[in-house]
């Protein structure tokens, strides 16, 4: 089985799928540098909110109900005070300012989201990074750790993975370019995911980094059950709520166009993945189309990494395909294994 098109892409363009099926790897494809480091920019969404309720469900004195305001600096106003804290992770604060920070400075970005008006009434409306920014603060507040350290402690860490989070540490390999399919150059648009400036500030909706197998780490245990078994308490707890549909109509395309069934910090269901019923998981996708999913029916985890900008439509076309290949595949062998004189 082959997933990915090496002799389509630009030379400038890596990429690496890995399908774990019950603890075993059973498809690793790559097209360029296997080993490469990459800018997760989205997919860093469910490895914060995975953080932040290992985090929250292991303690007494903070929860997913507490309203977020005590929580934050003082610029931050009594429109902050109808936010609980789970509505962050759940796309449902009513924040109406949200952005990419670019090249403002952090007193800048925290300047303009503690001035934004906040609807309680509004429906759910996917944050590209105000309410994940605000979830952090609250949580650097709440457990006394800067993000990137509460970020490794509490989403990586228990893994073993080796994401990296903030500076680029030393020796560290810093993230691939994220590339433009037409010019085979840089995308302008997404120039900081490799910005060393940009890194550094450790932004929670976009700023991790690393290779598909720490990734697979993560999504690996959340979809295997012997492995998310032996998960402290905390983090079970945590990995249920990553996959507990919490409400219905979130579009990450920017357009309105698509909506799906999201949970906390991530989304969920057939939707998203473009199957009928019963094909279920977790799962969060980036601006490169890159991908991952958990379904810990089957015990099957897919990475998909790519440093190619591609169209929201068109990940999300791209990604139904390859998850309808996996799918079919897993099927169609669980099929012939199943037939009289295969060993069953």
């Amino acid at each position: 089985m082959s997933l990915l098109d090496g002799d389509r892409l630009p030379p400038t363009v890596s990429e690496r799928i890995i399908v774990r099926l019950a603890g075993d790897v059973v498809h690793d494809e790559h097209v360029g540098d296997k080993d490469a480091t990459f800018a997760l920019l989205c997919v860093s969404k469910p490895v914060f909110a995975l953080a932040a309720l290992n985090f929250l469900l292991g303690r007494d004195d903070v929860s997913l109900d507490d309203p977020v305001r005590p929580f934050l600096p003082a610029a931050f106003g009594p429109q902050f005070d109808s936010v609980r804290i789970g509505d962050l992770l759940t796309h449902s604060s009513g924040i109406t300012r949200d952005a990419t920070p670019g090249r403002w400075s952090e007193a800048r970005f925290q300047r303009w989201i503690a001035g934004s008006p906040v609807d309680p009434a509004r429906g759910p409306t996917y944050s590209v990074m105000s309410g994940w920014y605000v979830l952090s603060l609250a949580l650097e507040n709440a457990s006394g750790l800067d993000r990137t350290a509460f970020a490794r402690r509490f989403g990586v860490e228990p893994f073993g993975a080796r994401l990296g989070f903030g500076p680029l540490a030393s020796g560290e390999e810093p993230p691939l370019p994220v590339m433009n399919r037409e010019t085979g150059d840089r995308e302008p648009d997404l120039w900081w995911a490799d910005a060393p400036e940009i890194m550094e500030r450790a932004w929670p909706g976009s700023g991790f980094r690393g290779g598909a197998e720490d990734l697979m780490r993560i999504f690996g245990a959340l979809a295997t059950g012997g492995e998310r078994d032996a998960l402290p308490k905390p983090l079970r707890a945590a990995a249920d709520l990553l996959e507990r549909p919490a409400g219905d109509g979130l579009s990450t395309d920017g357009e309105g166009k698509h909506a799906f069934a999201f949970s906390h910090g991530a989304l969920v269901g057939s939707q998203w993945l473009g199957q009928r019923p019963g094909r279920e998981a977790l799962g969060h996708d980036s601006g490169t189309g890159s991908f991952v999913l958990a379904d810990p029916g089957r015990e099957l985890a897919v990475v998909y990494l790519s440093n190619l900008v591609r169209e929201p439509v068109e990940s999300l076309l791209r990604r139904r395909r390859l998850v309808k290949r996996i799918y079919d595949r897993l099927e169609n062998d669980q099929l012939e294994n199943d037939q009289p004189g295969n060993g069953r």
